[in-house]
Order: C-alpha cells, then structure tokens, then sequence
C-alpha cells in the first residue's frame, strides 16, 4: 500500500489523471443522473461542485446520492465542494445617486424595489427580508455603496417597530 522508495512519489503517474491535478465540475441541473455524473467522472472530474445558491435541500441530496452511485460504479474518488456563498440582498440604487448617512441615523429597508434609495430608505431586493430579521441582528450594507471606497462599508442594527423593522447605522 505505501510506496517502498519515497523518491517513487515525485515520478509522474502512468494514469491518465495524476492526483496533483484537481478538475472542478458543478454539479446539478443537466448533471443530476448518475449516468451523467459518471461520465464526468471518468472524463476526469474528481471535485464535484454543489452550487447552493439555488435549489432546495432534497434537489441537492438527490444528486449527492447519484455522485455516491456514481463514485461506486465508476470505481473514481471524488471530492465534494459545498459552494454555500448564502443568500446576495442587493441595494436597489441608482448608480449615480449619492447617499450619505451619518452614525446614529435610522435608516428603513424596504422590500419594495421601486421605491427611491434615499439616506432614510434603502429598497432591498429580498422580499423576505422582515421575517428574516429579528431584533439586534447586524445587517452589512456593502462596501462602495456609498462613495466608492472600501471605508464606506457601514454596518447596521435591527432595531423593532410597530410595522417594521429599522436599522440604526453602527
């Protein structure tokens, strides 16, 4: 099992995939059967990508058990690689507009995308945003939102109200 001489792990391999290198596929969508997994498989892949920036929990166990399948009949390792990037909430802005916020200022997000961004009212693109958030939760608005520097990057804080949630800038 393990090599007799140690120099014999520096000699390229004979096979036709040496282990340095790492062939990354995502994996989903038109790559969900184990037929098709197989096949990237033997094509070389041995990461294989899942992209949970989309689809649900159960979509993506189905295609991890066809990769196990695959992996099994396929007789090739493969590494798993979560891709978990979390949920994007973009800022509905005019990109010329200019907005300035001062410490200590509220500041209301709203879901309604086209509403005007102003220095008290920032549309969001997350419709779900107020059952997302509860009281004390740190919100990041991101960096070159405002003036196009990273130290404008401004943190925010839930805070309740009768109808909504604010945030106060941090």
């Amino acid at each position: 099992m393990y090599p007799d001489n140690i120099a014999s792990i520096l000699k390229e391999s004979e096979g036709s995939n040496p282990t340095g290198i790492k062939i990354v596929g995502t994996v989903g969508l038109q790559a969900q059967s184990v037929e098709v997994l197989k096949s990237m498989l033997e094509a070389g892949m041995t990461v294989a990508r899942f992209d949970f920036s989309w689809g649900d929990r159960e979509y993506h166990q189905k295609t991890y058990d066809n990769l196990q399948l695959a992996v099994k009949e396929s007789k090739i390792m493969c590494a798993v690689m979560l891709d978990t990037k979390g949920l994007e909430i973009t800022v509905m802005k005019d990109k010329s507009a200019t907005i300035e916020i001062s410490e200590g200022q509220s500041i209301t997000l709203t879901t309604d995308v086209h509403a005007v961004a102003t220095s008290t009212l920032l549309p969001v693109s997350c419709p779900d945003l107020p059952h997302l958030l509860k009281p004390g939760d740190p919100v990041f608005i991101a960096r070159y939102l405002f003036t196009g520097s990273e130290t404008s990057s401004t943190y925010l804080e839930v805070h309740p109200t009768p109808l909504m949630s604010i945030c106060r800038h941090m």
